[in-house]
């Protein structure tokens, strides 16, 4: 066999072998960093960033947990986010939407809590005989942008992860 063949051979397996790890690492190499960051910038620390158990889901959206420093200084636990990276939409866990919610995203919050007032007033009195008190706004609020995470997550990211 003559030595062009054999480099000639080298080098195809070297290429083929070079496309395929692309294949395996582009998420890790391309992916991840850039919606890494997108996520980190809304931080309070955004250099405190870490992040575990990420992967690609449907449509390009990244599903994954993030840690950081609060205000406080100290860590506050692992919160899962979600972030399309073509779209720049944020979700994060106890938060919501970062940035600029959008109409939609008001839209959902709201039907969360008007679903929740007319539960309440549905079973005013068995809550009443429990000694229960319709919470505040605030509270009603917060719990709807929960609510609504969750629809996205199960949407998005439970529904149908590509890689783990």
């Amino acid at each position: 066999m003559s030595r062009t063949a054999i480099v000639a051979g080298a080098v195809a397996a070297i290429t083929i072998a070079a496309g395929f790890t692309l294949r395996i690492k582009y998420d890790d190499w391309f992916v991840f960093p850039k919606t890494r960051q997108m996520v980190a910038d809304q931080l309070v620390d955004p250099l405190s960033a870490q992040f575990r158990n990420d992967w690609i889901a449907k449509d390009g959206w990244h599903c994954g947990e993030v840690n950081a420093k609060n205000g406080m200084g100290g860590y506050g636990g692992f919160k899962r986010f979600i972030a399309g990276q073509q779209n720049k939409i944020i979700y994060l866990e106890g938060v919501g939407m970062l940035g600029d919610t959008s109409h939609e995203e008001w839209m959902a919050i709201l039907d969360k809590q008007i679903a929740f007032n007319e539960n309440w007033a549905k079973n005013r009195e068995k809550y009443a005989e429990l000694g229960l008190r319709l919470p505040p706004e605030s509270e009603r609020r917060e719990k709807a942008k929960a609510e609504v995470f969750e629809d996205h997550w199960k949407a998005i990211c439970e529904a149908s992860a590509i890689t783990s």
